[in-house]
């Protein structure tokens, strides 16, 4: 580029810069107004019988269209990340307002075939039967052999809709088991006689909210809950 003579002195706006801005980024370092007023200096101050040629003159323009660019991209990252920000600060209220809702409500909750045994009684198992039955029970099973332990028979007919059985903590003998996690299955048996497991559930009744490495969950008793497992929210 021919050097350019009598420049004029053109006055750049200067702002203080804090620490945090030593590193701000291409706005700082070159602002678009200094870089309009550099450029106008130069077309101002070229030598007439020299002028700058059209190939600098574009290529400056370039330069300066991909610095509007940097700077359009990095405010648009910037409102991303704070949009971001603001969601996940909004879903982390929501779920602790959900989470507080739902202390001291009795849940329906999923819990892969186990239920608490506790020194208070065993958590109560509610199943929906599809259509009518012969009959329905529940069977207890010890959690390291799978072995049934105790049956106990649904009381009352085994008609279609929600029943619920509580298991007295015993086994077969009346003698009381050890409190800890037990399995469990349901069976129903058709008019046929044919035997079928339907899906069971657990009543708990939500106590207060754990706070830990894994997120918010509920607690009842001894039992921690997430929020999938939860299938039905009961009254109080």
């Amino acid at each position: 580029m021919p050097t350019i003579q009598n420049v004029a002195t053109v006055e750049i706006d200067r702002k203080p810069v804090t620490d945090g801005q030593a590193t701000g980024g291409i706005e700082q370092a070159l602002g678009r107004d200094a870089f309009v007023k550099l450029l106008v200096a130069q077309l101002e101050q070229q030598d007439p019988l020299n002028p700058q040629s059209d190939a600098e003159f574009v290529a400056q323009l370039a330069t300066f269209s991909s610095l509007e660019q940097l700077i359009g991209l990095n405010q648009r990252v910037d409102t991303m990340i704070a949009g971001q920000t603001d969601l996940m600060l909004a879903q982390g209220q929501m779920l602790e307002n959900q989470a507080l809702d739902l202390v001291g409500r009795d849940l329906l909750v999923a819990t892969d075939g186990t239920l608490l045994l506790t020194e208070d009684g065993a958590e109560p198992v509610v199943f929906e039967l599809p259509e009518d039955h012969a009959s329905a029970w529940l069977e207890i099973l010890d959690p390291a052999s799978g072995e049934v332990v105790r049956t106990v028979a649904l009381d009352g007919d085994a008609v279609a809709g929600r029943h619920e059985i509580i298991w007295d903590g015993r086994d077969e003998g009346g003698d009381l088991l050890d409190p800890g996690t037990w399995g469990f299955r349901v069976v129903a048996t058709d008019g046929a006689g044919r035997q079928v497991t339907i899906p069971g559930l657990v009543r708990v009744h939500s106590e207060g909210i754990h706070y830990g490495p894994d997120g918010q969950r509920l607690f009842a008793g001894a039992r921690q809950i997430t929020f999938p497992e939860i299938v039905e929210i009961l009254g109080g």
